[in-house]
Parts: C-alpha cells; sequence; structure tokens
C-alpha cells in the first residue's frame, strides 16, 4: 500500500494547537512579518511528556503549538524575534548555531535521535543542553566562552544581525 501525505493548514486564526500522528511527523511555523516573534521548543522528557513546540507574538496576537512532532521547524519575520531550544533529556544533542540559508539568514539547529528543530531568521537564540554529553558548534564572529555559556554575535554576510548562546553544553567547537 502506499503512503499518503496529508498537510493540514490554519489560516487567519489568532490560537492554533496540532498534535502528531505519529512519530515521525513535522511542524512547520511561519512568524509574522510585522510583529516580532518567539519560538520556545522542548523535546519532550523521559517521564513520558511529548515534544510541545510553541511560535507566538509578544503582543499576543497570535499563538501556534505543535505536540509531539519529531521534527519542528520555524521561520522568523522580524529581526526581533527570540528563540529558544531545549535539548532532549533522553538523547544526546548537537547545536548547530547560526549556519547560513540560501537567503543569507542566520540558520540553526538543535538535533537529538528523539527531537530536532531547525530555526531560520531568528536573531537571537538561547540554546540549552539536555545532557552532558551535548555538544555545540557555533558559527560566526566574537565568539565568547564562559564555565556554563558559549556565544556567537554579529552581523552575517545577509546584514543580518544575529546572537547564539549555547547553554550547559558538555563541549563547544568555534567556526568563523
Amino acid at each position: 500500500m502506499a503512503s499518503s501525505t496529508k498537510y493540514d493548514e490554519a489560516l487567519g486564526f489568532h490560537y492554533a494547537i496540532g498534535h502528531a500522528g505519529t512519530s515521525s511527523d513535522l511542524a512547520d511555523f511561519r512568524g509574522s512579518l510585522t510583529m516580532a516573534n518567539t519560538f520556545v521548543s522542548s523535546a519532550g522528557t523521559a517521564a513520558g511528556s511529548p515534544a510541545d513546540s510553541k511560535l507566538f507574538a509578544a503582543t499576543g496576537a497570535f499563538s501556534l503549538e505543535g505536540i509531539g512532532f519529531r521534527y519542528v521547524a520555524a521561520v522568523g519575520g522580524t529581526s526581533a524575534d527570540v528563540a529558544y531550544l531545549h535539548g532532549s533529556t533522553t538523547s544526546h544533542n548537537t547545536l548547530y548555531g547560526n549556519q547560513t540559508d540560501a537567503s543569507s539568514r542566520s540558520d540553526s539547529h538543535l538535533i537529538s535521535s528523539v527531537h530536532s528543530d531547525e530555526v531560520v531568521g531568528f536573531s537571537k537564540l538561547y540554546a540549552y543542553a539536555g545532557t552532558a554529553a551535548d555538544v555545540a558548534h557555533l558559527y560566526g564572529a566574537n565568539a565568547l566562552q564562559t564555565p556554563t555559556d558559549s556565544y556567537v554575535s554579529g552581523i552575517n554576510a545577509g546584514g543580518h544581525k544575529y546572537y547564539v548562546d549555547a547553554h550547559d553544553f558538555n563541549a563547544t567547537f568555534f567556526n568563523a
């Protein structure tokens, strides 16, 4: 039997919540082009709580939520957008912070065997390790490392400002 693909789209709603139907489903969020967007994503817990990802406007104008999705992508729309990614507590996580996409926007990934996030076009990213073995690869200039955090910040080739904070990762590799 051939597999089928189903796409659902909700337009014009202030609030929308979607639940994954399978363990390999993808949620794709698109932020406002006129209001600051905030994206928060967590991989779930060993206690059984599912992955939970939210994209919302600070003004309360809209809120999108995806529950139980294995892969989550979020695209920002303004220079004031902020993303918070929380790694899996049950599986090794790898952060690829501030790579550049084809449109010269910041493109970051937090990947594990149970949950993966991608954020594109967010000017600030705060990523939190979930295990003691997590590793971060940060791309960009103006690198700084403290005992608990590693940062890169600057302006990329497309003229977009970026700031990436990798918190509590076991090892960090800086790539210019």
